[in-house]
């Protein structure tokens, strides 16, 4: 079973390094996304907010949950410098989970 929960972490992490490059590109606030742009991004949060804890990455989840929440209260009309902050602070954490997995792969 510990064999089965690492091998999905692993792939957790995985998945964290393919989506950063999305996350640091970047969102376009409001109206001048499109539609399907927007939506891509918020399961893409989503997915993390939910999966961060579950695989033993909280800060990733809260991070995730928050930048989530403030996107959907506002239906689009968001401060773009705070979803910036709140993002890059969700990078952040998948930045230091990532690097935990490679210094577990020293040991």
């Amino acid at each position: 079973m510990e064999d089965k929960l690492n091998e999905l972490r692993q792939r957790f992490l995985e998945r964290c390094g393919t989506n950063l490059p999305l996350l640091r590109a970047g969102y376009s606030i409001g109206e001048a996304a499109p539609v399907g742009e927007q939506a891509d991004f918020l399961r893409l949060i989503h997915s993390l907010a939910g999966s961060g804890g579950m695989f033993g990455f909280p800060a990733i989840s809260n991070a995730a949950m928050e930048l989530e929440t403030v996107l959907q209260e506002n239906g689009g009309q968001t401060n773009e410098d705070m979803v910036k902050t709140l993002l890059d602070g969700l990078i952040a954490a998948m930045n230091d989970a990532l690097e935990t997995r490679q210094d577990v792969g020293k040991s």
